[in-house]
């Protein structure tokens, strides 16, 4: 019997993980080969010494304990997927990993979320052509859907059920949901964003009905593809740009984090939140959460 794998085997090993975490080990994983060329070191299989400098120059320039963090993951993933034994296990690399952590932090830089009176200023912002269409509904879905960019640019026309409450919505995978069990999540007719609204106006204005319900436009042309996640974050930082407001503040992630700290602000229920924001735990709500009671159940509010 042949040693070689089979076409159905490699399929399932390269799906076994995300596309965007196995660009990141590489990445990271090329990083370290390039540093180590620069004092003729083995980057693969590399020592725990080699690692451990290597670590420490990073923490020396100033990236963070969490980025540091990242790099080291994918070092690790290369060498136990060569078959070498894990570098991560090594003491040295353990602590000095611990030591860049307390030193440099962990705390994430994070974007100004988009909440409900900014969208609307915003909103005021897009114009009523075609591209316009197309971008006013990708802003309300991803806001009103706590949605990541990927996600939004994932959703097919077929995944969009509208019924008299307003739509239902069918997230089919998403970054908590590798293995695409999928989730349904509701989106009212409201009475400030017109969420259903912008996308039957989308949908309608496309002449769409079935395919990715995102798409890239060229000059005054649909074409028949599915957007790129990244011109997600382009289009929200266009139109708050001529909104007046700082783009640089703003990400990609400012519709779906925006959306939670409304919800986390409004009192919503953290797990009714969850549900619909489809965190897999607690721990990061917790953060809305807390900054949203920071004045409303202040501990010293009774006798200050």
């Amino acid at each position: 019997m042949s040693n070689a794998l089979s076409d159905a085997v490699l399929d399932l090993v390269d799906a076994s993980m995300a596309k965007n975490t196995r660009l990141t080990y590489d990445g990271a994983m090329k990083r370290f080969t390039d540093w180590c060329k620069k004092d003729d070191l083995n980057p693969l299989p590399a020592s725990a010494e080699t690692i451990a400098e290597y670590m420490a120059q990073l923490s020396v320039s100033g990236i963070k304990g969490s980025t540091i963090k990242t790099y080291l993951a994918g070092i690790i993933y290369h060498h136990r997927d060569a078959g070498h034994p894990d570098p991560g296990e090594h003491m040295l690399v353990q602590k000095v990993l611990r030591g860049a952590m307390r030193k440099n932090g962990m705390r994430p830089i994070q974007k100004v979320p988009t909440e409900t009176d900014s969208l609307r200023l915003v909103l005021q912002n897009v114009p009523h052509d075609l591209r316009g269409i197309r971008d006013r509904a990708i802003l309300c879905i991803g806001f009103a859907g706590a949605m990541r960019r990927s996600e939004v640019t994932a959703l097919e026309v077929s995944d969009l059920t509208f019924v008299s409450e307003g739509v239902r919505v069918l997230i089919r995978r998403s970054k908590t949901d590798q293995v695409a069990m999928g989730a349904d999540i509701a989106i009212p007719w409201g009475r400030n964003l017109f969420v259903v609204e912008a996308l039957q106006d989308w949908i309608d204005a496309a002449g769409i009905t079935e395919g990715p319900l995102f798409r890239p436009i060229y000059h005054c042309s649909i074409l028949d593809r599915r957007m790129n996640p990244v011109i997600v974050a382009k289009v929200i930082k266009k139109y708050v740009t001529l909104a007046g407001f700082d783009a640089g503040e703003f990400s990609g992630h400012s519709l779906r984090s925006g959306f939670i700290t409304e919800a986390a602000n409004a009192g919503v229920d953290i797990l009714t939140l969850m549900a619909h924001s489809r965190h897999r735990t607690t721990r990061q709500l917790r953060d809305y959460v807390r900054k949203a009671d920071l004045f409303k159940r202040h501990p010293g509010a009774s006798f200050l």
